[in-house]
């Protein structure tokens, strides 16, 4: 009998493998193939991979003045030779991704696909065959309109979850755009805290919206749904122009032979009652009509600071935002809170610019009440590295890419990670013993244990550590020991809650999806859903956050659990899950996983628990640290 693969593809739906991998994607004889660079790093560590890695560097060290460009240009490199060898396996096209920083700088994304478009050419690939993958804000769209018009480049336009980005895609002339099914599932689920069987599932609903406006109004952009959870989301979009589809998931249609009847039709399209609109020429109206689009806004605007801020901002505290510079959707919120947020251009690792956003709170509101010292890098462990800083255990000083410097004495990871906060910590218990007054208070006050007549409200410093200062994975010893520090830091100060009133605290998140993890393709690639890896939400984490500065107690859970293994060989909780509620007190840390808090005990903690907290594909990082300690190529400073 016909596997549901093929009847899937005879019924009209292009197949494309959403893979790096050669060998998968001439198994299932896609049509075409999507990748982005952490697919692309994924199967790079594969031994019959390594001469391109090899062309891709040698490229590199030929090009650009100084490591950053250098660097840059491995990865374009690396990106085209991965998509020329897929050219010789699929008949159609390849969608080569453009850096995830451009996505809101519209000129930028085109420099930077036509940069990619001329790499082809020199290695004689004809534009046709390449679509450029764009995300769907508002400048990525704009530059899919001028690239296409302008310039006859192909573009993929990803990222996408609402019928506005849809519309105005489509407007732009591109030529195919991806919504992402999974992820607006994802985003329902944690919301509605239910599941959805296929048929109701909304990423599968809003595909199909997407579907039948396209069909109804004669627009010729393909329609991928794309970041697929299940198989059951994908034949209920039976029928759909294109489906990229990941290799687990091929598979399981491979080896199935239910039935798969069409869903979608386009003809049906015609009687159907939908209101035409129009984005491409009114940007107000289009980041309006997106804003009601709670779940996609939600879905892009992503970090932990950044969400608490903005549930302080809406308790209508005041707020200082303290950066080198602001995301897209931070300075969208500074503009719509004016009267209450401002922006204080900082780098952390300057202590003369940490007591400048006191400074400005003062000049600004009066005061401070709540400090958050959340800024925070990754330590990149691989070999072929974007990450800025870069400043790893694993990249030793004077050793590209690192930007430690031999003679400066520091790690500028430990700078960030652990003497700003510490820093901040420092200047804002200073502060706080300096006022007796402020305009910032989110929370009435809790009080305190002394017999002073007129107690002051309750001042508040949240430190974010991590479960790194529980588990201690190989891959990144110099952030484990900051989170360590800070949580050890948090504990000394205690007893600042009984004897002035001043309540340090801290939250330990498992995985978050920020863009600390999203922004950074060799550390996205040790995520595996497949294999039971979820995402906590920024928002989940910042509503604890919230709770610990507005409450006198937090529930949390109480488990009686037996152990089970995280994939780096440390022992993980799992088990029976009770409620209970604990006073909110100077040295508490809260480890939160997926809708899930549990207080962090400091002597005979159990360790992490609940979903969340794994990366499945840790092994990937160990065995390019012990290959590289091996080559006798590590650590040379000269």
């Amino acid at each position: 009998m016909t596997s549901s693969l093929d009847q899937l593809k005879a019924i009209g739906t292009t197949v494309v493998c959403d893979s790096g991998d050669f060998e998968t994607i001439d198994k299932y004889k896609a049509q075409d193939a999507t990748t982005n660079p952490s697919l692309i790093l994924a199967a790079s560590k594969k031994p019959s991979y390594a001469k391109l890695m090899d062309l891709a560097v040698d490229y590199g060290k030929q090009h650009g003045k100084d490591l950053d460009e250098k660097v840059d240009a491995t990865l374009d490199r690396l990106l085209v030779e991965f998509g020329k060898e897929i050219l010789k396996i699929v008949p159609g096209r390849v969608s080569t991704e453009v850096d995830a920083r451009f996505s809101f700088d519209y000129e930028a994304s085109i420099k930077k696909a036509r940069h990619i478009i001329d790499l082809y050419k020199s290695i004689g690939i004809d534009k046709s065959r390449i679509l450029i993958k764009l995300a769907s804000t508002w400048e990525g769209i704009k530059a899919a309109h001028t690239l296409q018009s302008e310039y006859g480049i192909n573009c993929n336009l990803t990222l996408m979850f609402s019928l506005p980005q849809a519309i105005a895609a489509a407007e732009a002339g591109a030529f195919l755009i991806s919504p992402f099914v999974g992820r607006i599932l994802d985003w329902y689920k944690a919301a509605t805290k239910k599941d959805y069987a296929p048929q109701d599932d909304p990423g599968v609903k809003s595909v199909k919206d997407i579907f039948n406006y396209y069909k109804k109004y004669g627009y010729k952009t393909i329609v991928m749904g794309a970041s697929f959870r299940n198989a059951g989301e994908i034949t209920e979009l039976a029928g759909c122009d294109y489906l990229t589809i990941s290799p687990n998931l091929l598979e399981e249609l491979f080896n199935s032979q239910e039935k798969v009847p069409q869903k979608l039709i386009a003809s049906d399209a015609a009687n159907l009652d939908i209101p035409r609109k129009s984005y491409l020429n009114d940007e107000s109206l289009f980041r309006f009509d997106f804003n009601e689009e709670t779940m996609a806004v939600e879905k892009l605007r992503e970090g932990i600071c950044l969400a608490f801020a903005r549930l302080l901002l809406v308790k209508e505290c005041n707020v200082v935002f303290a950066d080198l510079a602001l995301r897209p959707e931070a300075k969208e919120l500074v503009s719509q809170f004016s009267s209450r947020a401002v922006f204080q251009q900082t780098d952390v690792r300057e202590w003369p610019q940490l007591e400048q956003m006191f400074q400005t709170a003062i000049k600004e509101f009066g005061g401070v009440d709540i400090v958050c010292p959340g800024a925070g890098v990754y330590e990149p462990a691989f070999w072929l590295t974007k990450s800025k800083p870069s400043s790893s255990f694993w990249h030793p000083p004077g050793n590209p890419p690192s930007r430690d410097l031999p003679d400066s004495s520091r790690y500028a990871s430990l700078d960030i990670n652990l003497v700003h906060p510490i820093r901040t910590t420092q200047l804002a218990i200073s502060h706080f013993l300096a006022s007796s007054t402020s305009s910032l208070t989110a929370a009435p006050p809790a009080g305190n244990n002394h017999n002073d007549p007129t107690p002051q409200p309750k001042k508040h410093v949240v430190l974010i550590s991590s479960i790194s200062a529980q588990v201690t994975p190989l891959l990144a010893p110099i952030y484990n020991t900051a989170k360590h520090g800070v949580s050890g830091f948090v504990r000394s100060l205690s007893r600042l809650d009984q004897e002035l009133n001043i309540c340090v605290t801290a939250v330990a998140p498992g995985v978050i999806d920020t863009p600390l993890w999203r922004d950074n393709p060799e550390k996205l690639r040790l995520v595996d859903e497949a294999k039971g890896d979820v995402w906590v939400s920024a928002e989940f984490v910042a509503e604890t956050m919230l709770r610990l500065v507005e409450n006198a107690d937090v529930e949390v859970e109480s488990a009686s659990a037996s152990l089970t293994r995280l994939s780096n060989g440390d022992d993980m909780q799992e088990g029976g899950r009770g409620k209970k509620k604990i006073d909110v007190r100077g040295g508490l840390i809260l480890e939160i996983s997926k809708e899930r808090v549990r207080k962090v005990e400091q002597f005979g903690d159990p360790g992490p628990s609940g979903e969340g907290n794994t990366v499945q594909n840790l092994g990937v990082a160990d065995d390019e640290i012990w290959a590289r300690l091996r080559s006798g190529e590590w650590g040379n400073v000269g």
